[in-house]
């Protein structure tokens, strides 16, 4: 540090690509747009059960976040349901919440259900599953 100039403390708070550029009186930083501003990721599954007559049946609540854990609205969602009832690749759209909403089929049986995400959309948006809080729940009844 040269004791005429002052000293420059610089910290990045989003992970952003830059560039730094420095002349004797100044220090331009140049940043990209945000790497993770166009990202989708799971933040976080909810289960629980339900009982209707004397079938029980999974809802699965799915959140999705976005930029700075942003709510996102539209995104479709995909993934399967495990254990005492199975299907096939299920599909729903998160709401303004959002929140995208599962319910497994109905079952008499009583045991444990799992819900798997398996991928989200969204025009424009990339999912970066490395960023999801949970990809898979598990409920016992």
């Amino acid at each position: 540090m040269h004791p005429n100039r002052p000293s420059i403390s610089l910290k990045i708070v989003h992970q952003k690509e830059c560039s730094v550029s420095t002349s004797a009186n100044s220090l331009t930083v140049y940043a990209a747009q945000d790497l993770f501003a166009n990202t989708l990721h799971i933040g976080s599954i909810g289960l629980q059960t339900k009982l209707t007559a004397k079938n029980y049946q999974c809802v699965a609540s799915v959140l999705v976040n976005g930029n700075a854990n942003g709510l996102v609205n539209g995104a479709s969602v995909s993934g399967n349901w495990s254990g005492v009832t199975t299907t096939g690749t299920v599909k729903a759209t998160t709401a303004t919440n959002g929140v995208a909403t599962f319910t497994s089929t109905k079952t008499t049986l009583h045991g444990t259900c799992t819900f798997t995400v398996s991928g989200v959309t969204l025009t424009g948006k990339t999912y970066d599953s490395s960023q999801n809080t949970e990809t898979k729940d598990s409920l016992t009844y």
